[in-house]
């Protein structure tokens, strides 16, 4: 009749056994009833069989959330190659694109993200994906500063692990000059001789002196014997 209001809704809050609007849930069926409506009763509902399809066993949890703690850098938390550079330093790097990051970003939230995971190291995991998201999509301004600075660290480890290649190619070739047996027929004493093999300076300029001398032996006039200046005095 008129001027006569029936509110269902204030109806149902009444109802001790229809939890919905107060935030609890039915004892029957398990499922939360929360909203001041139907509605949103029901968005409620479907955000949670959401969640509970994205969850990943335990096991798949722990495995991503460990990479997320472990990762080097905001790259590797994300899964993204590392930004390259040239000779000079001079970066050659392009930023990924909004649906690459939030595909990745998904992907990975499935292991520590509060309303699927049930890890206990889900908040630490889920901070740690959110400031690598953060910085890489700029959506906290420190996208080029972290770049730059991950680009110098990068180089910095290139020139040392270069470093110490050299070193350890100077010190395996000290180790086989070392090792390496002497010439046959070596004179011990006079090891200079054979230093630098017989291309070696000293060996080649010992080499021009031989043939100087032979060459001057050879030169010089034969001087007859005694004998044959007797037998050619003697009359005949």
């Amino acid at each position: 009749p008129d001027g006569t209001h029936m509110d269902v809704l204030s109806l149902l809050k009444e109802e001790d056994d229809n939890p919905r609007g107060r935030g609890g849930a039915t004892e029957a069926s398990g499922r939360v009833h929360q909203g001041a409506t139907l509605d949103e009763a029901a968005a409620v509902e479907a955000a949670r069989q959401e969640a509970k399809e994205r969850r990943i066993p335990l096991r798949e949890q722990e495995a991503g959330i460990l990479h997320l703690l472990q990762a080097k850098s905001l790259f590797a938390r994300l899964r993204l190659p590392e930004p390259h550079y040239d000779a000079d330093g001079k970066l050659l790097w392009t930023p990924p694109g909004d649906l690459v990051l939030r595909r990745v970003y998904d992907d990975l939230s499935r292991c520590c993200a509060p309303d699927v995971s049930q890890h206990p190291k889900r908040e630490e995991g889920f901070a740690k994906l959110s400031e690598a998201y953060d910085t890489i999509s700029n959506k906290n301004g420190r996208r080029d500063t972290y770049v730059a600075e991950r680009v110098a660290e990068l180089r910095r480890l290139e020139q040392l692990r270069e470093q110490v290649r050299r070193e350890a190619e100077e010190k395996a070739a000290e180790s086989s000059a070392a090792s390496s047996p002497r010439p046959s027929g070596q004179d011990h004493r006079e090891p200079w001789r054979y230093s630098g093999g017989a291309d070696s300076p000293r060996a080649q300029a010992m080499a021009r002196q031989g043939s100087s001398a032979l060459a001057r032996s050879q030169a010089l006039p034969l001087k007859p014997s005694s004998s044959s200046s007797a037998s050619a005095s003697a009359p005949a």
